[in-house]
């Protein structure tokens, strides 16, 4: 009668000692998989992915932007700026120099050394009047725009620059002493044949600000197209009508093709405006 019951104890005690290893093992396998997690947590770098995608969405939630900017030749301007998606952007704005310099004196000083000395000076006006309505796409290489490459087009209403002068002592032509009456006065106004032309640039700084403001700097270069002249003579007995020097100047500014590359420089302040 002993022996059942020694059978059925050991049986007993033999499922009581698999019940708590196994209870050992499955506790064990909890710990060091919540260990894992927690080194695969702190010691990983996050996924490039999921960072690619916060950046992304960073970036694209910023869309819109005014600017004041300041450039030569371009003058002073105002425009808006929205982002495409993370690698492109539009500009749009209006830039004007409206310029005037009056009757500044320039001299020059012979150094014959068989004559006198003598002082000759001039007086001479400046005149810019430009404008431009500039369209801008641009694109930013690694998804930032702190660095972009742009180009566009611009729409010119006006673009003038006229330079006049006039004699403003006495000089001496063949021994004749002359003065401005007597030698004349004239304009020579240059402007271009057609009013849209390409750009293309280069740009470092944010067009859209991370906070509230943003500096930035433009360096681009527009093609212009074939530059016209109008000479305008108030006739004296040296100067005569010079008609026929537009054509001449034409030639001479339009031969190369370079000559018709002008350079440009813009500085901005941006203002970033909330969605």
């Amino acid at each position: 009668m002993q022996k059942p019951t020694t059978t059925k104890s050991v049986s007993n005690f033999f499922s009581g000692i698999t019940k708590y290893f196994f209870f050992l093992f499955i506790l064990f396998s909890s710990h060091s998989s919540l260990k894992a997690q927690y080194r695969k947590l702190v010691s990983e770098p996050p996924n490039p992915d999921e960072k690619i995608e916060k950046q992304n969405t960073d970036t694209t939630s910023n869309k819109y932007a005014l600017a004041l900017n300041i450039g030569l030749p371009t003058g002073i301007g105002i425009e808006g700026a929205y982002r495409l998606s993370s690698k492109w952007g539009i500009r749009a704005g209006f830039n004007f120099a409206d310029l005037k310099v009056e009757n500044y004196k320039i001299s020059f000083t012979s150094k014959s050394t068989t004559t006198p000395q003598l002082t000759e000076s001039f007086l001479i006006d400046v005149s810019t009047q430009m404008s431009q309505i500039p369209i801008t796409f641009e694109y930013y290489p690694r998804g930032r725009d702190n660095f972009r490459v742009f180009g566009g087009v611009q729409y010119i209403p006006s673009n003038k620059i006229t330079i006049g002068g006039q004699l403003d002592s006495i000089v001496k032509f063949n021994d004749v002493p002359l003065n401005s009456d007597d030698l004349g006065s004239g304009t020579v106004t240059m402007s271009f044949s057609q009013n849209i032309v390409p750009f293309l640039g280069i740009g470092f700084g944010r067009t859209f600000p991370k906070k509230r403001f943003a500096f930035s700097c433009d360096v681009s270069a527009s093609y212009r197209n074939d530059y016209k002249f109008l000479i305008n003579i108030t006739q004296g007995i040296i100067l005569k009508s010079n008609e026929e020097n537009n054509a001449v100047l034409e030639r001479n500014f339009n031969r190369y093709w370079y000559q018709k590359i002008w350079p440009m420089l813009s500085l901005r302040l941006s203002y970033r405006i909330s969605k």
